[in-house]
């Protein structure tokens, strides 16, 4: 039994190492944490796996930078359980935003999100 619990200990020392170094690495290679940065999916039609995906956007989004951003779902017909499990994440995770396409445009051009002449909206 101690063999296992050793393992165990060993396997989660391992994990803690590797985030230390992720973290390590983040902070010197990365610069300033990206600021106002928009993540658009789009979305339609029932999702089963739609938290998983959501949390999974954020958890990419996490582990590569430092975001202090949007995550835009466009709402190109989804479903109202889906709508409702989208309401629901919105409490969970900052900065989620669902939306159609005339409120995505207007949104960005709000925010002067596509500064570059080759990204006109």
């Amino acid at each position: 039994m101690s063999l296992a619990l050793y393992i165990v200990v060993g396997f989660l020392s391992l994990l803690g190492i590797l985030e230390v170094i992720r973290f390590c690495c983040l902070k010197l290679f990365s610069g300033k944490a990206i600021k106002n940065k928009i993540v658009i999916y789009p979305v339609d039609g029932a999702i089963e796996d739609l938290e998983w995906v959501v949390r999974a956007i954020y958890e990419r989004e996490n582990w590569d930078y430092d975001i202090d951003g949007t995550v835009y779902l466009l709402d190109l017909g989804l479903d109202q359980e889906s709508k409702q499990i989208v309401e629901i994440l919105q409490k969970d995770l900052p900065g989620l935003m669902i939306c159609n396409e005339t409120e995505l445009m207007t949104k960005i051009k709000e925010n002067l999100v596509c500064k570059d002449s080759r990204n006109q909206v």
